[in-house]
């Protein structure tokens, strides 16, 4: 049997293409059933939907999603979002983390991504200010888009704050996040942290931001 097929497209004739390629065409359209085909064992021009060689052309309409399978995904997706909150809490002390606390198995949308920094950021600040050290009180921490910011109050007691205090704390910090789990959402989901200090007294000490250059 010949493999030339035509069907037809605004009253006029497209062909002729192999079977492949007729069910290529078919495949993008919603009312495929409905297109006129031809072949050369054919009498006359019929609807794509009764020739049994076309019958698979479309996949058939995928079945509803299970309760159990929707119940899977939603927890999913809360036990990512639960894990950046526990990572962002407890990255909030510079130095803090001691364990891997962000086990992400695979790579969330940036949907997703942008939805639990969100939810991380609001329950980080209804714990603020948030005592750090002796020294150093975290006051706020924003969100835009996948830059999160941490403010930082310096009150020395007194003391002078050095001028390389800024580059100090990058020093100690940058290690800790590309040493840490959280140096996958720098590196694969392009999150970037900033932070920012001031004094007690109002006066700005500077910032610093780690990104995935910091950790490649």
């Amino acid at each position: 049997m010949s493999d030339a097929w035509y069907y037809a497209e605004a009253e006029k004739a497209v062909g002729p293409i192999s079977i492949r390629e007729l069910k290529r065409v078919l495949h993008r359209l919603k009312y495929w059933k409905e297109v006129f085909v031809w072949h050369s064992s054919f009498d006359e021009w019929r609807k794509a939907g009764t020739v049994p060689d076309l019958d698979f052309a479309v996949p058939r309409t995928a079945p509803p999603i299970s309760k159990e399978l929707k119940g899977n995904t939603k927890k999913k997706r809360l036990w990512i979002a639960l894990s950046f909150v526990i990572a962002l809490i407890s990255f909030a002390a510079v130095g803090a983390i001691t364990k891997n606390v962000l086990n992400t198995y695979y790579q969330p949308a940036n949907a997703v991504i942008d939805e639990t920094l969100i939810e991380m950021v609001n329950q980080l600040k209804s714990t603020l200010p948030r005592k750090v050290d002796d020294v150093t009180t975290l006051v706020d921490v924003r969100r835009v888009g996948k830059q999160v910011t941490y403010f930082y109050e310096i009150d020395p007691g007194g003391r002078q704050i050095p001028s390389t205090f800024i580059s100090a704390v990058r020093r100690v910090t940058v290690p800790k996040v590309c040493g840490s789990k959280l140096k996958d959402g720098v590196v694969n989901n392009g999150i970037t942290y900033v932070y920012r200090y001031k004094s007690a007294a109002g006066s700005d000490l500077g910032q610093f931001i780690v990104a995935a250059s910091d950790c490649t």
